[in-house]
Order: C-alpha cells, then sequence, then structure tokens
C-alpha cells in the first residue's frame, strides 16, 4: 500500500507540474506586455528578405552573442540587450554553418509563448573573422566591427525607445525627432541592407510619428527629410496635412518656400484629396488657384508633375477656376513632345469632357493616345501605345513619321504599318508593344505620331526621336553594333 501511495503521489505532482513545464520549458520566456503592442518596434517583420543589422535589433527584445558548447550545444556568451536569460532560446537554426564558426549573433522577439527567432534573425563569423549570413554565404565585411556599431546602435535605440514612451506626446516627438536629426546623414539605407547601412523601418517610424503630432513646424520638417531621403518619394499622406493650420502653411511654402524642392513637396501635398477633407475654406480654394496660375507657367519637370496634381484635385471638388483652367491649356498647347506633355493631356482631356477635347483637338474619337514607353537600346526602339483617357474598339493603327528641320518645319513625311508590315487592328484596352530596327531609320530629327484612319479618326500624343549616325569616309567600314545613338525626346525641339 504505500508503494502504491508513493505512485499516486509521484503521478499528482507531475500533473501538477506539466503545466508550468509546458508554458514554460525554460524560465526567460517573456510575454509581451498588453501596452506594448501600439509601438512600432513590435510591427512584426516581413518574411522573405535580408534584414539590416538595425531594423533586427530595433524589432528585437533579445539580442544574444552565442559560441559552440560541447556536442554542438549552444550557450550564452554575452547578452547585449534584453533578458535575463539562461539559455539559447530554442530557434531553427540554419544547417550548416561556416567551417570553422565559433560564434554567431541572434535577434528575437518576445511573444506570449516565448522568443521568437526574428526573419533572417542570424550572423555568424566565420575563420577568417568575416561575417556570414544564411543563405547567402560571407557578406565581405568584419563580423569585430558589426559587433561594435551594433552595440552602438542599441544605446542609441534604448534611448529612442525610451523617449517614445513618454506621456507628454508634445515634448516626446520634440525627443524623437532630434534623434532623427542627429542620425539624417544616415538614413536612407532601405530595410533589406545586409549590413548596418541605413535605419530601415526606424527612420519611417519616427517621422511619421512626427508627422501625426501635434507641432505643425516639425511635420512640415519630418515630411522633407522623409522625402530627401527616399528618392523624393511622399509618405503615405492620408490625412496628416488636412487640419485649417497646416493647409495655411503649405499654401505659404507653395508660394514663398526659397527652395524649389519645398515648393515642389507642398504642391504634391495640396494636390492630395486627403488634405481638403474637411474644413477648407474658400479662401483657401481661391489661394491655391492664384498660386497655380504662376506655377503652370513654370518649366520644372518635378514642378508640372505637383501643378497638374493639384489641378486635378481641384477639378475634383470642382473648385478649378476657369482662368485657371485655360492657363493650363495654354501650357499643354506650348509643352515639347514627351511623357510630361501625354499626362496633362490625359488629366484635360478628364476635365474638359469629351466633347470638348474633340473640338479642341480635332480628335473625332475623344481618345488620348500616347507612346508612355520609349526606349532605345542595342539599335533597337522598343515602344508601347496606350490609351490613357476615352473609349474606343478595335481599329488599325498607322505610324506617321515627319523629319523636321533646323526650324521646326516638316520638310518629309512618312506613313507605315505600326506594327510588323500589316496594319494591325488594336483594341485599345491593351496596350500595343513593339520595336524598330533603328538602322532603318534616316538621321535627322523625327517626329512620330500613331494615327487611326478609321471613323472615328484620332491621333496619338506626338514624340520626338533623334537619330545620330557616324559619317561614312571613303575607305573606312563603322562597326556594325553601337554605331547609331537614338536620343529620346531631345532637349529645346523644334516643331512641337
Amino acid at each position: 500500500m504505500i508503494f502504491l501511495a508513493r505512485i499516486f503521489v509521484g503521478l499528482l505532482c507531475l500533473v501538477l507540474v506539466q503545466p508550468v513545464v509546458l508554458a514554460n520549458p525554460f524560465l526567460q520566456k517573456v510575454p509581451v506586455q498588453p501596452d506594448q503592442v501600439s509601438y512600432p518596434w513590435q510591427k512584426p517583420l516581413l518574411k522573405g528578405p535580408t534584414y539590416s543589422i538595425r531594423e533586427l535589433a530595433w524589432k528585437a527584445d533579445l539580442v544574444l552573442r552565442v559560441e559552440s558548447g560541447p556536442l554542438n550545444t549552444w550557450k550564452i556568451r554575452e547578452v547585449a540587450y534584453g533578458g535575463p536569460v539562461t539559455e539559447v532560446p530554442p530557434s531553427p537554426m540554419p544547417d550548416t554553418y561556416p567551417r570553422g564558426s565559433r560564434e554567431w549573433i541572434g535577434f528575437w522577439r518576445s511573444t506570449p509563448g516565448g522568443y521568437e527567432l526574428l526573419p533572417t534573425g542570424i550572423r555568424a563569423q566565420n575563420a577568417e573573422g568575416q561575417v556570414w549570413i544564411p543563405g547567402q554565404a560571407d557578406a565581405g565585411f568584419e563580423y569585430g566591427q558589426l559587433m561594435d556599431d551594433l552595440k552602438t546602435d542599441l544605446k542609441a535605440l534604448i534611448i529612442l525607445k525610451t523617449d517614445w514612451m513618454m506621456k507628454d506626446r508634445i515634448v516626446r516627438n520634440r525627443k524623437i525627432w532630434q534623434w532623427a536629426k542627429d542620425r539624417e546623414n544616415q538614413f536612407g539605407g532601405g530595410i533589406t541592407n545586409a549590413g548596418s547601412m541605413g535605419w530601415g523601418s526606424v527612420e519611417q517610424d519616427l517621422l511619421m510619428e512626427v508627422m501625426l503630432g501635434p507641432d505643425d513646424v516639425l511635420a512640415w520638417e519630418a515630411l522633407n527629410l522623409y522625402a530627401r531621403t527616399n528618392s523624393n518619394e511622399m509618405p503615405p499622406l492620408k490625412e496628416i496635412f488636412a487640419s485649417t493650420s497646416r493647409r495655411e502653411m503649405l499654401l505659404r511654402k507653395a508660394r514663398m518656400a526659397a527652395l524649389s524642392g519645398e515648393r515642389v513637396r507642398a504642391l504634391l501635398v495640396l494636390g492630395s484629396p486627403f488634405t481638403w477633407q474637411s474644413g477648407s475654406t474658400e479662401g483657401q480654394w481661391t489661394t491655391l488657384n492664384g498660386i497655380l496660375k504662376t506655377a503652370v507657367q513654370n518649366p520644372s519637370p518635378e514642378l508640372s508633375k505637383a501643378t497638374l496634381g493639384a489641378i486635378k484635385m481641384l477639378a475634383s471638388f470642382a473648385q478649378l477656376e476657369p482662368d485657371l483652367l485655360e492657363l493650363a491649356w495654354k501650357r499643354y498647347l506650348e509643352m515639347a513632345p514627351g511623357v510630361d506633355r501625354a499626362h496633362w493631356a490625359g488629366i484635360l482631356a478628364r476635365i474638359l469632357g469629351t466633347e470638348v477635347w474633340k473640338q479642341r483637338t480635332g480628335n473625332e474619337a475623344g481618345l488620348v493616345v500616347a507612346f508612355d514607353k520609349l526606349v532605345w537600346s542595342e539599335n533597337q526602339i522598343s515602344w508601347t501605345l496606350s490609351r490613357i483617357e476615352g473609349k474606343g474598339g478595335s481599329q488599325p493603327v498607322q505610324l506617321i513619321r515627319e523629319k523636321l528641320d533646323e526650324k521646326g518645319k516638316v520638310i518629309e513625311t512618312q506613313t507605315n504599318p505600326l506594327v510588323d508590315k500589316e496594319t494591325k487592328p488594336w483594341n485599345q484596352e491593351k496596350p500595343l508593344q513593339g520595336e524598330w530596327n533603328a538602322t532603318t531609320w534616316p538621321t535627322g530629327l523625327w517626329r512620330i505620331q500613331a494615327v487611326s484612319k478609321t471613323t472615328p479618326e484620332w491621333k496619338s500624343e506626338p514624340r520626338q526621336l533623334q537619330v545620330i549616325k557616324p559619317l561614312k569616309l571613303p575607305g573606312i567600314t563603322p562597326p556594325g553594333i553601337g554605331t547609331i545613338k537614338v536620343v529620346i525626346d531631345p532637349p529645346n525641339p523644334k516643331g512641337r
């Protein structure tokens, strides 16, 4: 009986202890705190790319330096961040490590079930002391330098996370903005760099936080820094600048900004419908129309794009003044052939309507058709013809080539099939693609347009090609490849 009683007590203890073991196989499991889920560093990493060390450090709750132990086990060499822990958390390890590897560093995120290795969250040291990345082999930079940079970055990120948790939003945003300003020359490296370049989503998270904050001036500064470090791309604006005070600030920048880049950005934001969703005033609409009447004459491609977007937005809210529309029409007529002119045609056709567009252009079909892709390479001119406004059925299309003299006067006109040797019907619902052999084009400046002579007739937006061939000298045969140069829409073209 005593023996049976002991078995019973043992089983009872096992039952009582088992849930604890299952829930906590090693003591260092740290569930995510409920009040932390709103912080940007708690957002999960996407699967796939190799994330930078800075990106991993931003997302990690635990960073360990690990060395191999007996029988291919692992032991902690240093807790670089987080903890306390006594064991390396169980995680999927690479099948093979570089020969001679004795150390690696790992990045983990805390979850309700314990620590989870972040995607691509391992870097190892090879026998030569360089960094080895699973799936990519050696990265070509020193492991020791990586560790030194990581320790510096972790100290900076600890400060940033501490500032981010402040309750006073105004003070908090000033602190994280200063953090950004101190490191803006390091921004823009992206999140997929395998080394220590760029701050990845750190910079985007904090700049978006500043833009969403209550300080109008800081929001504008953050927008400019975001654009400068992201190839002039704009952040997802939504209604960030939709307040009356911020619209007034943008209108001042669009009218008076000393730097052309800031003026363009101000117009881009003013051209977003989100900026005008609520609280807009008649005076602000009038001011924007006045600014655009001046901007529409500017030849800068960047400002042209921003101006066109703002005109489109005004039309969508029925706030486009007739005088501005006529100035935009005049600008379109004076524009040189190119993609920019085609964009203006598409927007103006939509604003004016099909019937007015037909009357003003003589385009019976009311279509806007353009060569939206025109590329020269290795004696081949690749093109894509697309319908960007209007509707039409299947029609045969031809190519008109007009040779221009130095004054822009037409001195020769040729009509050829657009595709191959036959006039091919085209359903404008799908782009039409093809290539021309540049060797068949005589030297000179050519204006090209796709046309359809089938009722209702239409003609595409013009483009220009400058074909340059080498001089033929007596007794000298030029090479057969690379002897022709084609300039797409050359600057200061004639014959608009």
